[in-house]
């Protein structure tokens, strides 16, 4: 057992170290040129990762080309590509991004996370899992893994080891916001547990405050429970944080439908439409609740 956990302990170490000379040396680009050197294989992939964080995914992808083409056995390059491809739903490409990375460097434990991610986006519950027991071995202290598992499992339906791995990542990361919201739908759409779901989107609430998934969703189980006041204080938030929410507007126009405020109900009905949600609309046009 101390053998095992001694391996992983060194398999964490030697990956932290490589991360850290790796920042080093992009500061160390920076710093002595006043701009990022993207005459090598670093400076292509700092900018790989900056227009990747712009959400530039295609600029993102060029730069991460050029990194490899200057080192073809670059791993993070791959990883990072990899990433681009994912966000712009190339899930094959991702997957043979991550393959190539792996192949180079087998003992990273998050090339395997980020393998998981894209094998249950096409379906591949079965490999993700593996994926992640992989990244798990590599690292038991990795919460992120227990929550790529968990949503593996939710693919499969296997409900209360979903929750499981969730609890699990929530015990090794108290701040993962992810966690406890995704912990706190399967207790809400699959268990039920309405209470319990409250008590973990709150906390992923408190965590995040800025997440408008996480209100609009306590929302909908206030719903559920009936109290629509405070539902509809949550959409409101939701809203605030996200005006494009069509989802949002039109579970508010309902809740202004139950109260009879006709005007407001219709307009914020007629916004979803506008935002890409017409079916509430078609259904109260259809009655005659709205024009």
């Amino acid at each position: 057992m101390n053998r095992i956990t001694n391996r992983c302990c060194m398999n964490l170490f030697i990956q932290v170290i490589f991360k850290i000379f790796l920042i080093l040396a992009i500061l160390a680009g920076c710093a002595s040129t006043g701009k990022i050197n993207e005459t090598d294989e670093i400076g292509s992939l700092s900018q790989c990762i900056a227009y990747a964080r712009k959400g530039q995914y295609d600029q993102s992808i060029t730069y991460c080309d050029r990194a490899i083409e200057r080192n073809p056995e670059f791993a993070d390059a791959y990883i990072h590509r990899g990433n681009a491809y994912r966000s712009l739903g190339q899930y094959d490409k991702a997957i043979s991004d991550y393959d190539s990375a792996i192949e180079l460097d087998p003992n990273i434990y998050e090339f395997y996370n980020q393998r998981a991610i894209a094998y249950r986006k096409i379906g591949q519950a079965d490999k993700a899992i593996a994926d992640c027991n992989k990244a798990l071995e590599l690292n038991p202290g990795s919460a992120e893994a227990y929550i790529n598992r968990g949503n593996a499992y939710t693919n499969k339906r296997q409900y209360d080891r979903v929750i499981s791995d969730f609890s699990k990542a929530i015990e090794l990361d108290p701040m993962s916001a992810d966690a406890y919201f995704n912990r706190g739908l399967i207790y809400a759409s699959v268990k039920k547990q309405y209470d319990e779901a409250i008590a973990d989107i709150s906390k992923a609430i408190e965590i995040d405050p800025k997440s408008e998934r996480s209100y609009y969703s306590r929302g909908l189980i206030y719903d559920a429970k009936g109290k629509y006041q405070k539902a509809v204080i949550d959409y409101n938030r939701a809203i605030e944080i996200n005006p494009g929410f069509a989802n949002a507007y039109a579970k508010r126009g309902i809740f202004y439908g139950r109260i009879g405020q006709n005007r407001k109900f219709c307009s914020d009905l007629e916004k979803a439409c506008e935002l890409g949600s017409c079916k509430y609309l078609n259904v109260a046009k259809n009655v005659g609740a709205c024009r």
